[in-house]
């Protein structure tokens, strides 16, 4: 008991100094995800993850700017990976509190390259968009620590189809502002 007490007593102090954001922000995170519909044959459904955020904070509920989000997958002779560049919102519903939401939309890329079949590759484009949601922890007066998890989305063309695929993300990151 004296633990969670212990516990309980700094949970105002972490929330309570993520109040002062403010300014340029950037953040820049690892993680790990899975395709959530059937991936095409034979490759894989699981992959990491990795993002680069960077923007300015409107107010101390909102910050907007953009995102790269990526998912991939290397196995022994196929190497896949989808991305999204997004233009997104980031908003802090409960005052001093680090919880978020955010969501955005912009270009989907998808890359398939294999060593086997002569090299093949398959590279193609199309619209993106993503929510999420995580928590921010401050670990100084300028560094931030990140958790979240992002539901990544890509409808693609492929000439003969439109392609959706979905992906859930959950990453770990580090940031300023």
């Amino acid at each position: 008991m004296a633990v969670i007490g212990a516990m309980m007593g700094l949970v105002p102090e972490l929330t309570a100094q993520t109040a002062d954001r403010q300014g340029f922000w950037w953040g820049l995170g690892v993680g790990a995800g899975f395709q959530l519909n059937e991936p095409p044959s034979g490759l894989s459904s699981t992959g990491a993850a990795w993002y680069l955020r960077a923007g300015g904070t409107l107010n101390e509920w909102l910050r907007i700017g953009g995102e790269g989000l990526i998912w991939f997958t290397p196995t022994a002779d196929v190497f896949r990976g989808n991305g999204n560049a997004m233009a997104f919102a980031q908003v802090f519903p409960v005052r001093g509190a680090g919880f978020f939401f955010k969501g955005g939309f912009g270009l989907a890329g998808l890359i398939v390259e294999s060593s086997s079949s002569g090299g093949a590759s398959l590279t193609n484009s199309g619209f993106g968009t993503g929510v999420g949601a995580g928590y921010e922890f401050r670990a100084s007066e300028s560094l931030f620590i990140n958790v979240g998890a992002d539901l990544m989305i890509q409808v693609i063309d492929f000439g003969v189809g439109t392609n959706t695929s979905s992906f859930l993300l959950f990453t770990v990151g580090i940031g300023t502002g």
